[in-house]
């Protein structure tokens, strides 16, 4: 298939779930229709070919400004195994076990029946998936979802000179998240704000708005010395906007929660179960949007 020459993996992801988005659209609409609750779909259950290959092949086409594409011929190719197993469709397959892999979906049937039993097709990929609840949560959600691409884009942008150890740390707690192993995701996020912290309170001592040995205090006692400085006058010298000093001050309160939390995650017996998916990822969500408050701290004193 000619649409998807040179389209990358991260491309593939970024477009299925539009594509998926755009099936769960119509699937919504079209449950609204019958008054009779039994006779009511989920709205979870998804075609690889009536309903993820032909959007995506139409996301194909727009992306690529290619007219008179016919869709439905098109999005065959997503029921056949032959077609399936050609290197060309590797960011499809691939795709679809990530879908799996962070428990956003699963395989729902497979095999392609006839009315004639011997022409019975036994398929290796599925033919069609259901979304979990997670799933589903994923597909109505917000667009600052942790494991939407683009996610780190947007701290990396916020953030202006953000260390590559900060980005990478918060990449590493993504993919954790992206696997549902959930401790380890916040002990990730943990330390990446205390990466930033301990880069902010550098800058801060070299401008002479801290002392040096704010650097060897533990990291609750950092964190009450930045609450400190963004009660006293002098800070309105870096930072004379109020709503800016407001953002800090908010971002060092969440910074104080994550070490918290981050310290339970790491103790043998937590105090907190770590099951809920969905709380961890408000927790990165929470992580996102409030590191450009806390980086102002640095970057506003270079």
């Amino acid at each position: 298939m000619g649409l998807l020459e040179n389209v990358s993996e991260a491309e593939i992801r970024a477009l299925g779930i539009d594509a998926l988005r755009r099936w769960r659209q119509r699937e919504i609409a079209a449950t609204r229709q019958p008054r009779d609750p039994i006779e009511r779909h989920t709205g979870a259950v998804f075609s690889l070919h009536g309903d993820l290959g032909l959007e995506l092949v139409k996301l194909l086409a727009e992306q690529k400004d290619v007219r008179n594409v016919d869709a439905n011929r098109l999005k065959e190719a997503f029921q056949e195994d032959a077609a399936m197993f050609r290197a060309w469709m590797n960011p499809v397959a691939e795709f679809i076990w990530w879908l799996v892999r962070a428990g956003l979906a699963v395989e729902h049937t497979y095999g392609n029946k006839s009315p004639d039993p011997s022409r019975f097709h036994a398929r290796v990929f599925p033919s069609s998936m259901r979304m979990t609840a997670r799933g589903v949560r994923f597909l109505d959600g917000s667009d600052d979802d942790p494991l939407l691409p683009g996610f780190l884009d947007r701290i990396k942008l916020r953030c202006p000179g953000l260390p590559d150890g900060v980005v990478a740390l918060l990449s590493d707690a993504r993919e954790c998240v992206d696997r549902c192993l959930l401790r380890p995701a916040v002990i990730l996020m943990g330390v990446a704000y205390e990466l930033t912290i301990e880069v902010a309170i550098s800058d801060l001592v070299n401008k002479g708005l801290l002392n040096k040995s704010t650097l060897e205090l533990e990291a609750g006692r950092r964190l009450k010395r930045l609450r400190e400085l963004l009660a006293r006058e002098d800070i309105k010298q870096l930072l004379p906007e109020r709503d800016d000093r407001r953002r800090a001050d908010a971002a060092c309160d969440f910074a104080d929660q994550l070490r918290l939390s981050r310290n339970d995650a790491a103790h043998t017996r937590p105090a907190y179960d770590y099951e809920h998916a969905g709380e961890t990822e408000e927790f990165l969500v929470s992580a996102g949007r409030h590191l450009p408050g806390l980086w102002l701290l640095a970057h506003q004193s270079q």
